[in-house]
């Protein structure tokens, strides 16, 4: 068998941490809901990401994992719009907005 790594202590887990959109969009948006950057200090947790003031720090496949999942949320999103969009009866029912403001 090869050499094993010493486990890592269990951290606590926080109480569940859910935020919302604030019902008017904030000045500067979108930087003041959110922004990602690289860390200055740690090559493993290498991506900093800042949302609703809630700090995460990833590693680089942990942030392309939640790159990658975003794009197909976002996608199924935009076509549930198109859908709806279609239907003259639901379009009436959404927002009074240009059609492409609603693709994401």
């Amino acid at each position: 068998m090869g050499r094993q790594k010493p486990s890592k202590p269990r951290r606590e887990r926080p109480e569940q941490l859910v935020t919302h959109e604030p019902p008017e969009s904030l000045p500067g948006w979108p930087e003041s809901h959110v922004s990602v950057g690289l860390t200055d200090d740690n090559i493993d947790e290498c991506v900093n990401v800042v949302i609703h003031g809630v700090e995460h720090r990833l590693h680089a496949t942990t942030a392309r994992a939640l790159s990658d999942a975003l794009l197909k949320t976002l996608d199924a999103y935009n076509d549930q719009v198109r859908v709806a969009l279609a239907d003259p009866a639901v379009r009436a029912l959404l927002p009074r907005v240009p059609s492409d403001e609603l693709i994401v």
